[in-house]
């Protein structure tokens, strides 16, 4: 997968399916090194619980699978080495010992592929719009991404098509409150990848600048989270600062609301950037000042880990704790 729409089916996925049973990426199909996108194993134990806040997305997990994701609506001979490739991957599986249970392959076409729909005989499944399904020894079911339903329910598939499908999608997102799952999962890789896309447009290429393009609503999100969290800092701040004055308030009021929003931004650029945030790092982060967390924030871009971040800054001072602080949480 070389582009970013690539990588954005691949880590949803695999971000998706993690926590219910094994996932593999790359994995190989044949000795003549074809590779699959992404093959997931669920846990008996885990996947029910774990997939089932992933609507559509989980779903196809619920029994073994594998995915291959098309930006570009592919055409069928495309599409017929898709399932030519699963074919070998599902013999390979028939050697190893013990024999893993056989996969169903989704194929996701952000387009509909016509020439693959007639000349694989696809049919529509029932009662399943956008959903097309293969001869059953074929073991394949083809998702058309912009003819799902805008719904709840395939919101993180959606999220893997283009255009205006997924510029709806992450609108849709944006308008679900931050504890919801699918805004846990996908926001952080949305954010990681645009953070990953080169500053100077002469080092971007073609798919970088159409997935800043079609993904600028995410920066409306960072805007709205900052406004929150200042907006509330203002409100507490004016609250607690009563007793010495309203001018002293709206001071306390508005130094705090700054505070809190540059932290929020904080949190998030860290889980975009290194992964989930440690509890103990979300608390410094808490604490921090203003000045501590201005600084914080201009390293997280060239930061390979928390400690490229924090490292260097000292502790911060806990004399600047405030009670709005224990309420702060990273949004995703």
């Amino acid at each position: 997968m070389h582009n970013r729409f690539d990588q954005l089916v691949k880590q949803l996925a695999r971000g998706g399916f993690s926590a219910g049973g094994h996932v593999e990426t790359d994995a190989e199909a044949s000795p003549d090194a074809q590779r699959i996108d992404l093959w997931f194993m669920p846990d008996s134990a885990r996947a029910p619980r774990a997939l089932a806040p992933l609507g559509l997305l989980g779903r196809m997990g619920r029994t073994a699978c594998t995915l291959e994701a098309f930006h570009r609506t592919p055409v069928g001979d495309l599409v017929a080495d898709c399932i030519a490739r699963h074919r070998f991957f599902c013999r390979e599986l028939h050697r190893r010992k013990p024999r893993p249970p056989m996969p169903t392959q989704w194929i996701l076409c952000a387009g509909r592929p016509s020439t693959a729909l007639t000349g694989l005989d696809l049919h529509r499944a029932p009662r399943s719009r956008g959903i097309y399904d293969a001869a059953r020894l074929w073991r394949t079911r083809l998702v058309v991404v912009c003819e799902l339903p805008r719904t709840r329910d395939t919101l993180l598939v959606r999220l893997m098509g283009a255009g205006k499908t997924l510029a709806q999608a992450i609108a849709d997102l944006r308008a679900l409150p931050p504890e919801a799952p699918e805004y846990r999962l996908a926001l952080p890789i949305l954010i990681r990848l645009r953070i990953e896309i080169p500053a100077d447009p002469a080092k971007q290429t073609k798919s970088d600048r159409e997935f800043l393009m079609t993904t600028q609503e995410v920066d409306k999100y960072l805007a709205d989270i900052e406004e929150r969290a200042r907006t509330e800092g203002q409100k507490k701040g004016l609250a607690e600062g009563q007793k010495k004055g309203l001018a002293e308030g709206q001071k306390v009021g508005r130094e705090e609301g700054e505070r809190i929003g540059v932290a929020r931004v904080l949190l998030d650029q860290l889980a975009a950037k290194l992964g989930p945030v440690p509890a103990k790092v979300r608390t410094r982060v808490g604490d921090a000042s203003l000045a501590e967390l201005t600084g914080w924030t201009r390293r997280v871009l060239t930061a390979a880990s928390f400690d490229d971040v924090f490292g260097p800054a000292g502790r911060p001072r806990r004399s600047r704790r405030l009670p709005a602080a224990k309420t702060l949480r990273p949004a995703r």
